[in-house]
């Protein structure tokens, strides 16, 4: 059963890699507010499959406040913060 949830646990990682390096590609200030949308939606995969990684919270966060979704983005900052503060 370990081998199983490792691979689980691998695949996770990978696919959250994956989607991390995909949005961080598409989060560059002089991108149009669509892609931004794009990379709020992977995003929130990422943290689907990984909700203690503090880095997506982050960057979510500032997808967010380049969407001028300043309430979201603080959220996201928190949550960002608290993993960090915790050690994950």
């Amino acid at each position: 059963m370990d081998s199983i949830q490792g691979s689980d646990r691998a695949q996770s990682w990978k696919s959250t890699f994956f989607l991390l390096h995909l949005c961080q590609s598409r989060n560059r200030a002089d991108k149009p507010a669509k892609e931004f949308n794009q990379s709020i939606d992977l995003y929130s995969e990422a943290i689907a499959l990984n909700p203690k990684d503090s880095t997506l919270w982050n960057n979510r966060g500032m997808s967010k406040s380049r969407m001028e979704e300043h309430g979201a983005a603080i959220a996201d900052a928190s949550m960002s913060s608290l993993f960090v503060i915790n050690g994950y």
